[in-house]
This record gives structure tokens, sequence and C-alpha cells, in this order.
């Protein structure tokens, strides 16, 4: 699968201030948070980079499997499982009325709303669970 994000230079800078301390060394994960009716809800988390994470270096860039030893600059990383669903996002750091953190804007948002949330496999892979606790815990129907 081709990865691209595009990672606007509020994230960069602010990803590498954030960086500095408790979390040096470790790169920016972008993941998958949650799914609602409008659609998915992302993440984006310090964290150690995993052996099949995509990379991404660089802005507008086209993200590359990890091959080694992950880069000692900071990167952004996505799993294989999240990659489908956020290819194309944009990630940018915002400071404003919508609130303070990294927003991403997924431009194929409408695509991923809908019933098949109500999938068990897609439950599992959302939330890592078992696709029966999940609906008790969220009460929803089948």
């Amino acid at each position: 699968m081709d990865l691209r994000l595009n990672i606007q230079d509020s994230a960069w800078k602010v990803g590498k201030q954030l960086r500095q301390g408790d979390h040096a060394g470790q790169h920016l994960r972008v993941y998958l948070s949650g799914k609602g009716c409008d659609g998915f809800e992302y993440g984006v988390s310090f964290d150690n980079p995993d052996k099949d994470d995509y990379v991404v270096e660089s802005s507008n860039a086209t993200a590359k499997k990890l091959d080694g030893q992950a880069p000692s600059e900071l990167c952004f990383l996505v799993d294989t499982e999240t990659a489908e669903f956020v290819n194309n996002s944009e990630i940018e750091w915002v400071d404003d009325e919508r609130g303070k953190g990294f927003l991403i804007d997924n431009p194929k948002h409408k695509r991923f709303r809908g019933k098949f949330f109500r999938d068990k496999n897609w439950k599992k892979k959302i939330f890592g669970k078992d696709a029966e606790n999940v609906e008790q815990e969220a009460g929803s129907p089948e």
C-alpha cells in the first residue's frame, strides 16, 4: 500500500518541542481511537516504532515501511491496520476555538461512515477487544 500523509509545519514544530524530555527518542503515532456515526476518531501520541510500521519523515511524503531502526529525527508512525483509514489525511497542530492538539483531517472521512461499524470484525480492529465485549460496553444491539 502507498500511504501518504500531508503533515503541516505546525505539527512538525510542536511535535519536536513535545518530544523533548520524557519523549526523547520516541515518535508520533497516528491511530484510530474510535468510530461513531460520523466516521472515525483519530489520535496522535508518542510511541516507539514496531517493525511493521509505516514511517513518514517529511511533509506531504509517501510513507515507507520501517526498515530496521527508526530514524533518529522525529517521524510519524502508522501501523498497517490504520494505514488504510488515514491515507491522504492532513495533520496539523491547532490552538484555536476547535481546541488544542493534533488535528487529523481525512478527505475520505464520509466513506468510513455508516452501518459497517456494527460488523464485529471492525469493532475488533478498532477496539482491539472481543466484539461481544464491545457490544456490551456500548450497549449497541446487533
